[in-house]
């Protein structure tokens, strides 16, 4: 009990209950989004539909996020460095961003060129529509691969409202695009494109955002220096 009391304690101390809460909040928000789509699929298309959605979600979602966390964990420490010692950290972002970019066009390009074969060749005959499915999703992987990296640069200059803001927007719009499609009777693959579009959309502006954040430098936060770097 002590103990727990004096991680509060700290907590308080360093002043990050809003950063704590809003990360919370943020991932809660995304397990939200994550499911929304896979249940309005089973509801609307069937079973099938949700097993062939659910296929490209772990082999393009699952790794970029993955990769994207294990990449951003990396750029989140030497940005805080930089932001730390007084610094933007606009050109680290831009560096990373140029390589992600690369592997990211070579990579999704080949899925969206090559989906209706490849799902069927390496998963089976009966994943063919998981094939089309990725070769629409992949775009949305790819702008995925390309901003995750860079969705905790708010946290840095204690943007703390960032996070729950985006995957509010995000969970708003997901819904609005399922209640869309319900009201016009779409297809499945209509789904996913519209899907695919929103949630492209979406990334764009996470990765602006973040570099706008990682153009500011500590005079611009409120957050005291010795909390910055850990």
């Amino acid at each position: 009990m002590r103990g727990a009391l004096t991680g509060r304690t700290c907590i308080r101390a360093q002043g990050l209950e809003r950063l704590l809460g809003s990360m919370i909040l943020s991932h809660g928000m995304l397990a939200v989004t994550t499911l929304a789509p896979l249940t309005y699929i089973g509801y609307r298309y069937g079973e099938d539909f949700t097993g062939q959605f659910a296929l490209v979600l772990g082999t393009l979602a699952l790794p970029t996020t993955l990769v994207g966390n294990a990449i951003g964990q990396v750029f989140y420490q030497r940005a805080s460095q930089l932001f730390a010692n007084g610094g933007a950290f606009s050109a680290l972002l831009l560096a990373n961003a140029r390589l992600l970019f690369f592997i990211a066009l070579s990579t999704f390009l080949f899925v969206a060129l090559t989906g209706p074969f490849l799902y069927p060749l390496v998963f089976g005959s009966q994943w063919h529509v998981a094939g089309e499915t990725a070769q629409i999703y992949a775009v949305a992987a790819a702008f995925s691969f390309m901003t995750v990296p860079f969705d905790r640069s708010g946290l840095i200059v204690n943007a703390w409202w960032y996070g729950p803001s985006w995957h509010f927007g995000r969970l708003v719009t997901t819904i609005g695009v399922i209640l869309a499609c319900e009201a016009i009777s779409a297809s499945y693959l209509t789904f996913i494109l519209l899907l695919t579009i929103q949630s492209g959309l979406l990334y764009i502006v996470d990765g602006g955002a973040s570099y706008l954040f990682s153009k500011r430098d500590a005079k611009f936060s409120s957050r005291p220096r010795s909390q910055l770097g850990k």
